[in-house]
């Protein structure tokens, strides 16, 4: 909802999200799937009763007041006598006040009792059945004073300062303590919960008047709380160069952050996993180039990265830092190719690593979409048919964790090198859009070898339809 009248404005908007998903834990034996061609539903996965909910509630109301008023003011400086009219503007601004709050829980069930428990590790709780619990709320109030550009004055710029307030409240299941009375033992059962106040400042600097140099340049950091310490400064200069139909740009921008690691990476217990981390933070250098040239539908970026006291997930399912420094270097250019009513667009990405064991990334990835743009009926239906294609190189990818929801790093094979097709048809009647979508149709016609992440195999031939409709005020 919104509401404005004059200078004074409000909006707000409320979501409310629900994720309920059965977990497999993956296929008990991939080498079996990849190797025969049954029905895909068929095969034993190593878990039959789990299941992972999360539940998202988020509420932002942002108010703001604009002040300031623009004015023509006659200049009689001149020397030569000539009256001159010359437009100036008063500064202008906002004051702006935005309330934040959003509510996380994610819930684990597994009832293993019939299954079998070879498939965890641990069990800090109760041998036969799970349920674990990891919650997170944040109430935030920030106040900024944004000054606005002058878009008479070329050499005017924008700004904005700010004061952030975070009220954070972090829980987890705590496994059973049994304390011994003087007349018998007592099982209790709690939650570790912790609270943080973190106050944080920043601000900004922006010049986007003109069609010469553009620029940007932020700060923030946090005084208290949790994330004490902590900072981000970043800045950006973008020139642009005139064209035919629309200009090109190239922009050179710069990053440096310090973070203090997700709090469930230094906390969490459940009843398979307990760790107690005391995790350094995490820095980060990065530089990119980006050039841009719609014209020829062309967007070129690359990449420089330096990354130190990294945090991953190793081989044994446990949060990890990496003390030692990590180089990241890469790029990715986009060509969108237009002849008439035929459309192609190429991506082309490649990267590197200094630590492949750390780092899980393929080498190169590729994908393009192919299709027919044309109008059936002039001005009101629209087709779209062609194809989409992806691959990527073979890389040692990432398993995954059901019960904390974490990717991990894993040896036991490569998984990638396979290619992706989808067969799509998209039909527009003014304001409804309906599609039809054939993924995957060879999935049994060559090696099944369909992996993104260990044990668990992409669809199968997949069709997939459905409408959407557009409603404007």
């Amino acid at each position: 909802m919104s509401y404005i009248k004059g200078d004074y404005s409000i909006h707000a908007s409320y979501n409310n999200n629900l994720f309920d998903t059965r977990e497999n834990g993956g296929l008990e034996n991939d080498s079996l799937f990849r190797h025969t061609s049954g029905d895909e539903r068929t095969y034993t996965t190593n878990l039959n009763n789990a299941r992972s909910q999360l539940k998202n509630n988020d509420l932002q109301i942002t108010q703001r007041y604009r002040f300031g008023k623009e004015s023509t003011v006659t200049d009689t400086s001149s020397l030569t006598g000539i009256r001159r009219l010359r437009e100036r503007t008063t500064k202008t601004g906002s004051l702006m006040h935005t309330i934040h709050y959003t509510r996380n829980r994610r819930l684990y069930e597994d009832d293993f009792s019939q299954t079998g428990p070879e498939f965890y590790h641990n069990f800090y709780n109760d041998s036969l059945i799970t349920r674990d619990s990891t919650f997170h709320r944040m109430l935030s109030n920030t106040i900024q004073l944004m000054l606005d550009e002058n878009p008479n004055r070329k050499t005017d710029f924008g700004a904005r300062m700010f004061l952030t307030h975070e009220l954070t409240k972090y829980m987890f299941s705590k496994p059973v303590d049994t304390v011994i009375s003087a007349n018998n033992d007592t099982i209790i059962e709690d939650l570790v919960e912790r609270q943080y106040n973190d106050i944080s400042v920043g601000a900004s600097l922006v010049h986007t008047v003109g069609k010469g140099w553009n620029w940007i340049f932020k700060g923030k950091t946090w005084l208290t709380g949790y994330r004490a310490g902590d900072l981000f400064l970043s800045g950006e200069i973008t020139k642009f160069i005139p064209g035919r139909k629309q200009p090109s740009f190239v922009s050179v921008a710069a990053r440096f952050s310090l973070a203090e690691p997700d709090y469930y990476y230094q906390h969490f217990a459940s009843n398979h996993f307990i760790w107690e981390n005391d995790f350094s933070k995490i820095k980060e250098l990065l530089a990119t180039l980006n050039y841009n040239n719609p014209n020829l539908g062309l967007d070129v970026r690359a990449f420089y990265s330096v990354l130190t006291d990294y945090i991953y997930v190793g081989t044994d399912t446990m949060p990890a830092q990496f003390n030692k420094g990590l180089l990241l270097i890469g790029g990715i250019a986009r060509e969108h190719l237009v002849l008439g009513p035929f459309h192609s667009i190429h991506t082309l990405a490649y990267q590197f690593a200094s630590n492949r064991f750390i780092v899980r990334i393929p080498d190169i990835a590729y994908y393009t979409s192919n299709f027919l743009a044309f109008p059936l009926v002039r001005d009101v239906l629209t087709l779209e048919t062609g194809f989409d294609f992806y691959y990527n190189t073979s890389f040692s990818a990432y398993g995954f964790v059901p019960a904390t929801g974490f990717f991990y790093n894993q040896d036991v094979r490569k998984l990638g090198s396979y290619p992706y097709l989808d067969l799509f048809l998209t039909a527009k009647l003014k304001r409804t859009r309906a599609f039809f979508k054939l993924e995957h149709p060879y999935a049994q016609m060559i090696e099944k070898n369909y992996f993104q992440v260990l044990n668990y195999p992409m669809s199968g031939m997949t069709m997939k339809f459905g409408l959407s409709w557009s409603f404007y005020d």
